[in-house]
C-alpha cells in the first residue's frame, strides 16, 4: 500500500515537473528580448525610463522612481562643484561670492541636498558665469539647478520630466522585463553600459536576443571621451557601431535611434561641424535635416547586414518616442513570427 501511495505521489510529481517546465517553455517562446547598445550618454536609460512609463503595471517603475529621486540630488551638489571649481581655478569667481563658493567646493559629491545647501547653490547658480560655464556643456543639468531649493524641501515628489531628465550611468548588463497586458506579449529590454570600460561583459547579453536597438547621440559631434579626451565621441560612436555590428551571432534586426535630437538642432547654431567633421558641406552644416542625414550617411555606410531601420529621436519627447515604440514593436513581432515561420 505504502509503495502504491509512494509511486501515486511521484507521478503527480513529475506530472507538476512537466507543467512547469511547459509554462517555462511557452513563456520562453513568448518572450521577446531586444538588446540596447550605443555609447556611453547616448541615451539609452532615458529610452527604458520612458518605456517602463508606458507600462506602468510593471513594478520596476517605483523601484526607478526611488533610485533616480536619489541620484537627482546628489547630480546637483556635483555639478555645482564642478562649475564652480572650474571658475575659481580660471579666476573668474565673483570676490563677493567666493565664501559661498568654498562652502559649496566642500561639499562631497555623495551630500545629501539640504535646505542649506540648496540656498547656495541657487546663489552661486544666479550668477552670470556659472550660467555661462554651464551652456558650454549641453548635458541638461541647468534644468536641476533651476530648481535646486524645490528638490531640496521634504515633501518633493519627482515629476515624470524630473525623473527622464536625470543622469545616471548604467554598470554592467540591466534586465528589464515588460509584460504588455494590451498586447499579451512579453518584453526583455536588455540595457549594457556603453563606457569603453563596460563593454567587455556585452557578450553575456547577446543569447537569445530577437533585436537590436541602436542609441547614437547627434549632440556627441563635438565632444570628447570622458575616458579618454584625445578621441571625439561621434568617431568612437562609429568605431563601436562597426565592431558590434559585425557580430555574426546577432540577429540581423537592427534599429537605429539618432538620439539628441534636440540638443543637436541648437547645437549646430554655434559649433560648427565641420571644425570636427571636415567632410561636411560648410554651406549646409547648419540645416537640421542635412546635418542629421550626413550622419546617418555615416553609419549605413559601416552596416553590412541589410536593410538597417533609422528614427531620429528626442527620448525626452514622450509623444513622439511613444509612436516610435508602438511602431519598432510591431516590426519587432512580425520579424520573430516570419522568422519562426508563424507568418
Amino acid at each position: 500500500m505504502g509503495g502504491c501511495a509512494g509511486g501515486a505521489t511521484g507521478t503527480q510529481a513529475n506530472r507538476d515537473i512537466n507543467k512547469n517546465l511547459n509554462e517555462d517553455r511557452k513563456r520562453e517562446i513568448m518572450l521577446t528580448r531586444v538588446l540596447l547598445l550605443g555609447s556611453g550618454e547616448a541615451g539609452k536609460t532615458t529610452f527604458l525610463k520612458q518605456i517602463l512609463y508606458f507600462h506602468p503595471e510593471n513594478k520596476q517603475q517605483e523601484e526607478m522612481i526611488r533610485g533616480n529621486t536619489i541620484f537627482m540630488k546628489r547630480n546637483i551638489v556635483s555639478r555645482i562643484n564642478l562649475l564652480s571649481a572650474e571658475l575659481d581655478e580660471a579666476g573668474d569667481l565673483p570676490k563677493d561670492k567666493q565664501e559661498v563658493a568654498s562652502a559649496v567646493q566642500l561639499l562631497e559629491n555623495e551630500t545629501e541636498l539640504t535646505p542649506e545647501n540648496a540656498k547656495n547653490i541657487a546663489i552661486l547658480w544666479s550668477l552670470p558665469c556659472f550660467k555661462q560655464l554651464q551652456s558650454t556643456k549641453f548635458d541638461g543639468y541647468e534644468y536641476f539647478l533651476d530648481k535646486a531649493e524645490s528638490l531640496a524641501k521634504d515633501d518633493y515628489k519627482p515629476s515624470r520630466d524630473d525623473i527622464l531628465r536625470t543622469r545616471i550611468k548604467t554598470s554592467g548588463v540591466q534586465f528589464f522585463e515588460i509584460n504588455n497586458a494590451n498586447s499579451g506579449t512579453n518584453w526583455m529590454f536588455i540595457d549594457v553600459s556603453g563606457q569603453r570600460s563596460e563593454r567587455r561583459k556585452w557578450i553575456h547579453a547577446f543569447e537569445g536576443v530577437k533585436a537590436v536597438i541602436y542609441l547614437s547621440s547627434l549632440a556627441s559631434y563635438d565632444m570628447m571621451l570622458e575616458e579618454n579626451d584625445k578621441i571625439n565621441r561621434m568617431d568612437d560612436d562609429l568605431t563601436l557601431f562597426e565592431s558590434v555590428s559585425s557580430i555574426q551571432y546577432l540577429p540581423n534586426l537592427w534599429i537605429f535611434f539618432q538620439n539628441k535630437s534636440d540638443l543637436f538642432r541648437e547645437k549646430i547654431k554655434v559649433s560648427p561641424i565641420s571644425k570636427h567633421f571636415p567632410d561636411i558641406d560648410k554651406s549646409k552644416e547648419t540645416d537640421f535635416d542635412y546635418a542629421t542625414q550626413f550622419f546617418r550617411q555615416k553609419f549605413e555606410k559601416l552596416f553590412h547586414r541589410g536593410p538597417i531601420t533609422f528614427h531620429t529621436t528626442c527620448a525626452l519627447d514622450t509623444k513622439s518616442l511613444q509612436k516610435i515604440y508602438e511602431t519598432i514593436q510591431i516590426e519587432i513581432l512580425n520579424t520573430t513570427l516570419r522568422d519562426s515561420g508563424l507568418m
